[in-house]
């Protein structure tokens, strides 16, 4: 199963601030180690990690790029880099969900899962799933 994995699952791997979820995450990037989930993720989901590591956690920049480098280093981790801003900004307009979050919609390709925490997501053209939802798939 091929899997695009938002910037929530990353934080919550990262910053272990709920067991039952931290263990949720950590199952499911075992599995993308494993070859059984195909990630993929998105610079803008990169861009949002990083800021919030920093700013929300305070982790120095040194920890941030080890942390990105790891994101990158993902078995068989594809990285998606373009967007659309016309598509994002419609769906902006018509569902009021952050706009960051309606560029990562534009990145997610067909046929791929959106994993995420975000309930937001429901609104736009993503097939969204938590991590327990695919675990038990």
């Amino acid at each position: 199963m091929k899997v695009f994995l938002d910037t929530n699952i990353f934080i919550r791997f990262f910053v272990p601030e709920d067991e039952i979820v931290h263990a949720s995450v950590r199952s499911l990037l075992d599995q993308v180690q494993q070859g059984v989930l195909i990630p993929y993720t998105s610079s803008v989901v990169l861009l949002e990690c990083s800021y919030v590591l920093q700013k929300n956690y305070g982790f120095p920049s040194v920890r941030v790029q080890d942390a990105l480098d790891r994101i990158v280093a993902m078995r068989n981790m594809t990285i998606k880099e373009t967007t659309n801003i016309k598509k994002a900004l419609s769906f902006w307009r018509k569902t009021a969900v952050k706009f960051t979050d309606c560029l990562i919609a534009t990145q997610v390709p067909d046929g791929v899962t959106f994993v995420t925490y975000d309930r937001d997501f429901a609104k736009l053209p993503v097939r969204a799933k938590t991590p327990k939802q695919i675990l038990a798939s």
